[in-house]
């Protein structure tokens, strides 16, 4: 697995980025578990293997990872509601996952930094929101 940007697809116009053809179906191999196992065996860095992963597919791969650990602590604790803590923090992980990704590969991009950005004001402020709103003890 060569670390490049060849994990993502070329693409020149807004139709060719909404054409799931040529943006997610090409990658769609890297959710298998050939692709994964390596990584967990130790066989491949985790930096390597995250810069050869399409990042949609490696945030689906986590995605997949975190509803597995909610649904567990959901069957442990007897309380359906886990994902509500994670609610404001998970938008920020994918966004800074995306910006991080794009530096680590040279890819010089305003919009995913200044989305990143907000995201993660926005994940700050929306705790301190409910925080404030408690009555005091």
């Amino acid at each position: 697995m060569a670390a490049s940007v060849a994990a993502l697809p070329a693409v020149t116009s807004l139709a060719d980025c909404t054409d799931l053809a040529r943006t997610v179906y090409p990658y769609l191999h890297q959710l298998a578990p050939a692709h994964v196992l390596p990584l967990l065996r130790g066989e491949i860095a985790p930096a390597e293997w995250y810069l050869a992963t399409n990042p949609v597919m490696s945030a689906a791969l986590f995605a997949l990872a975190v509803s597995l650990f909610v649904f567990v602590a959901s069957e442990i604790t007897r309380n359906s509601s886990q994902v509500d803590r994670l609610w404001s923090v998970l938008p920020v992980v994918y966004a800074a996952h995306y910006a991080a990704w794009t530096h680590l590969h040279g890819i010089q991009s305003e919009r995913v930094d200044t989305l990143a950005t907000f995201i993660g004001l926005w994940g700050v402020q929306t705790p301190l929101s409910s925080f404030s709103s408690l009555p005091p003890p």
